[in-house]
């Protein structure tokens, strides 16, 4: 599940201290265009429907209650939400509910409520909460052998690596690992400034320009946010990482316009999320 982030959030926010929405704006089960970051609607103690904050754009419809039970904060979840505001850092505003259990794509909370889960982790489960066969992995592996540090070698990332360059990517490269796509990007911005060393302009100064697109997200690190064409992710953090334009999305004359003897790679994401549902064409 994805809740929106706190930055520049104001209207339908969430009140944890009273388990409910403040100000919501109710879901239109007809405009696509109005699915964002969903939090319960109530009515007389009894989850009746899903509402929409306004607040984030693109296709985030995450948890749908399956049965209509009063929805109440139970002790447990307030003893949760304390423990979170007293030792979390509050970056993110989350919904008044405490999962504890999920099976394929249920997810059951604290009190036994079950849900529909739209968005699996942000994609992390795409295969599903608990999937025996993924379980069963991480088992066997947790029992051989936790962590091995970029010191060692260990066979099942060698391995790893190879069946994702064989058998899906089918592409000449290497494979660079890491915890979050931030990280990866972060990573793709390092080595595109690598590059950029490696095979200067004429002159030999180094290419390290990266162009990026208008409402693209790639993550909140500090180089991945500079990568991001979204001023309200960016506010309040600069000054941010150089090197960066931000071009219309889906426009190959203005990208062919772009490219100088500085640019050192571009960045795209083939269908836009955090910034609407933007698909990129086949051009």
């Amino acid at each position: 599940m994805h809740p929106p982030n706190t930055s520049n959030e104001k209207s339908g926010s969430t009140d944890h201290s009273q388990g409910k929405p403040n100000n919501p704006r109710p879901l239109s089960r007809t405009a696509s265009d109005s699915l964002a970051a969903c939090v319960p609607a109530f009515s007389g103690g009894h989850l009746t429907s899903v509402w929409c904050s306004p607040d984030l754009s693109g296709l985030q419809l995450f948890l749908i209650q399956l049965a209509s039970a009063p929805f109440r904060t139970s002790e447990a979840q307030m003893t949760t939400f304390e423990i979170f505001n007293d030792h979390v850092m509050q970056t993110y505003s989350r919904f008044p509910l405490t999962l504890v259990e999920g099976r394929g794509a249920r997810v059951r909370d604290d009190a036994g409520r079950e849900y529909l889960d739209f968005c699996m982790g942000i994609a992390v489960c795409s295969l599903g909460h608990c999937h025996p066969r993924i379980v069963g992995a991480i088992r066997e592996q947790a029992g051989m052998l936790m962590h091995v540090s970029n010191l060692y070698f260990n066979k099942p990332q060698g391995d790893l690596a190879r069946e994702m360059n064989e058998q899906h990517i089918k592409l000449p490269g290497k494979i660079f690992f890491s915890n979050s796509g931030a990280e990866a990007n972060d990573g793709l911005i390092k080595s595109a400034r690598r590059f950029g060393h490696l095979k200067p302009q004429p002159d030999g100064k180094p290419r390290f320009e990266v162009i990026t697109f208008q409402q693209s997200f790639h993550g909140r690190t500090l180089g991945s946010m500079a990568a991001t064409g979204q001023q309200k992710i960016q506010q309040g953090f600069d000054p941010l990482l150089p090197g960066f334009r931000y071009l219309p999305y889906n426009d190959l004359g203005a990208l062919e316009n772009a490219v100088t003897a500085e640019t050192a790679a571009f960045l795209l994401e083939p269908i836009q999320g955090v910034g609407g549902i933007h698909v990129a064409t086949k051009e």
